[in-house]
């Protein structure tokens, strides 16, 4: 079987109990039809529908048919005792119907913690079997029966690709969350075992690859022996029982592995290769093959997934559906005039932030100097280098050679009026396609930015902001922090107000020239690759999200001792001072750079990026 599923399918016996009717008329799942009962089931007619049936023995689900039954479907609004409650919520979800996703999503994830309720106010797992009364060990072969229903459920909502509420969310590892099949696992809800297919176990393999505990050419989409024994080894690594089974502690124990990236910093270091002796980009084909040992060639399913994990515009939902556009919503209003509000205030919030009073500050007692900036920017060099620099390197970084002051670059460049104008645009379509608010404005209309009616009004917003905001937009073009452009780093050096304040500055330089520096090093065939793509169908995501990965990698490795301080800090480093060292943020499409790196591992995120390697991320170049 293939891993073109959404997440995990296994194959289930012909007796056993069937899931989901799968047709938008019926009731979603295998509870609404069966409600697991210990002996025989008896067909209960529901009230309104005589065509469907909910099948259960009234006996086994209390102490009388009257408290059971309570008027049948009556017991919808009664939840007087925990069994009770279960009841509720049992045939809450059999009335809805297969195709309502989000709903069963959100009915399934309130029944785990009723069923735990019942077993503590029974003390069920506390006293002897042979205290419980028969009334309470029926029930308790239900919840047993119950509990592998639900765990059909949600395997069937995740294979129809189910989403992962972010509200809820317990993986906090980018390269293993809004995998619906491993969130529940992480939740205690389901297991991955022998026999499993898709791309949760495609994730999970890949995560113990990464780790060490899987060869790479083991990675398959099917939790075969190979994975168990992965698995073990790694359940071994860390002290827990060795079962060869993915479920809560070994997930747990799986997202914290991967929480500070140093599996991709021994990935990146692991050959025998000596840092790359010159500077600049492997020619296509001739880096040394130990550099991808750990790489691999993707399936087809693989290279979906991947172009998929790198998209940050709104992808079809459940059942393949996309989201349907809602130009006017009531109460809140038009997309069009919604959208414009919120791009107009995000570019004065931009401007404010970055620009406002900038070019009065273009004095050299406003500005730090050339000689220190050059010590912190090759600093940071040296952390890169010594993670990435077998895969490739720059030249130093040289005052007015490879690292340049930004804002006379960008006034340099704004003398043109072309130039003018395409950076306006820029500065406008970055809002539109990357700002988290306008993401958010987007769903809830449901907004495809790139499908034609949406794309029609986004694209009158981008020029009408774009007349409206000219000078501003242009003055914060000038003031952005930093960029990268042929192979040379640009930073802005204004100072800020007192000696703390410039310490701050300087490790927020310092992080800076990590992330710019890494874009130097992107191969060109790489860059040509994500070209070719729109900034929503992945480009930005390959631009800035993977060098964001990188960057955190870099930086979550860096010893911050006394040396170092002083040479960053320069004359603003006071002995017996410590300088809290900056939060590192960032763009947030780093969480899609690891979800790509959770598919096809990171030395293939790498081998593309620095080798130009692009099929390796399901690219063609």
């Amino acid at each position: 079987m293939t891993t073109s599923a959404a997440h995990v399918t296994r194959p289930t016996p012909a007796a056993a109990p069937t899931l989901a009717d799968n047709r938008p008329d019926q009731p979603a799942g295998a509870l609404a039809h069966v409600v697991p009962v210990a002996g025989r089931v008896t067909p209960v007619a529901s009230p309104g529908d005589p065509g469907r049936t909910i099948r259960r023995a009234p006996s086994d689900f209390g102490t009388s048919t009257a408290t059971t039954l309570k008027s049948g479907w009556g017991l919808l609004g009664i939840g007087s005792t925990p069994w009770d409650a279960i009841l509720v919520a049992i045939r809450g979800y059999a009335a809805l119907r297969a195709d309502q996703y989000d709903q069963r999503v959100r009915s399934l994830a309130a029944l785990p913690a009723l069923l735990l309720a019942w077993e503590r106010h029974h003390e069920i797992g506390t006293k002897a079997e042979t205290d419980l009364k028969d009334d309470e060990k029926r029930k308790v072969t239900a919840i047993r029966e119950l509990r592998t229903l639900l765990d059909r459920e949600h395997r069937e909502l995740a294979t129809a690709g189910a989403k992962v509420d972010p509200r809820t969310r317990t993986i906090d590892a980018h390269r293993l969350t809004d995998d619906y099949l491993l969130e529940q696992v992480a939740k205690g809800h389901t297991t991955l075992k022998r026999d499993d297919q898709g791309l949760a176990v495609t994730r999970l393999q890949q995560a113990l690859a990464d780790l060490g505990h899987l060869a790479p050419g083991q990675v398959t989409g099917t939790y075969d022996a190979a994975t168990e024994t992965g698995v073990q080894a790694f359940q071994r690594a860390n002290a827990l029982p060795e079962t060869g089974v993915l479920a809560r502690p070994t997930m747990a124990k799986l997202v914290e592995a991967f929480r500070r990236h140093g599996a991709e910093r021994r990935l990146a270091t692991a050959s025998t290769v000596e840092t790359k002796p010159v500077a600049g980009e492997y020619g296509w084909g001739s880096a040394p093959d130990e550099l991808t040992a750990g790489a691999r060639d993707l399936t087809d399913p693989e290279r979906a997934a991947a172009k998929e994990a790198v998209k940050t515009a709104q992808t079809a939902g459940p059942g393949g559906v996309q989201p349907t556009f809602v130009s006017d919503l009531p109460g809140r209003g038009r997309y069009e005039d919604r959208l414009k509000r919120l791009v107009l205030a995000l570019v004065e919030l931009e401007y404010d932030y970055l620009a406002r009073g900038k070019a009065a500050k273009r004095n050299d007692d406003d500005l730090f100097g050339w000689d220190h900036i050059a010590v912190v920017a090759n600093r940071a060099k040296r952390v890169t280098d010594a993670v990435f620099g077998q895969w490739s390197i720059g030249p130093a970084l040289t005052p007015g050679v490879s690292i340049h002051d930004a804002w006379e670059t960008k006034v340099e460049a704004l003398k043109d009026v072309d130039v003018q104008d395409d950076a306006a645009v820029w500065r406008v379509t970055k809002l539109l396609t990357g700002n988290e608010q306008v993401r958010d404005l987007d769903r809830e209309h449901g907004a495809i930015q790139s499908r034609g009616p949406e794309k029609a009004i986004v694209d009158r917003v981008r020029a009408a902001v774009v007349v409206a905001k000219r000078d501003k937009l242009l003055e914060t073009h000038k003031a952005w922090p930093a960029f990268a452009d042929a192979g040379v780093v640009n930073i802005q050096r204004f100072k800020k107000a007192g000696v703390a304040a410039n310490r701050h500055e300087m490790w927020d330089l310092f992080q800076t020239v990590v992330h710019e520096y890494l874009h130097t090093l992107e191969h060109s065939r790489y860059r040509g690759y994500r070209e070719t793509l729109g900034q929503q169908a992945g480009g930005f995501t390959l631009r800035e999200g993977v060098v964001e990965y990188f960057t955190h990698t870099v930086l979550e490795a860096v010893d911050y001792n006394e040396e170092l301080r002083a040479a960053v800090e320069g004359e603003f480093h006071e002995d017996g001072v410590t300088q809290p060292i900056p939060a590192y943020r960032g763009y947030g499409e780093r969480a899609n750079a690891e979800k790509l790196a959770g598919v096809v591992g990171a030395t293939n995120v790498m081998a593309a990026f620095f080798l130009g390697d692009v099929e390796k991320v399901g690219g063609t170049a």
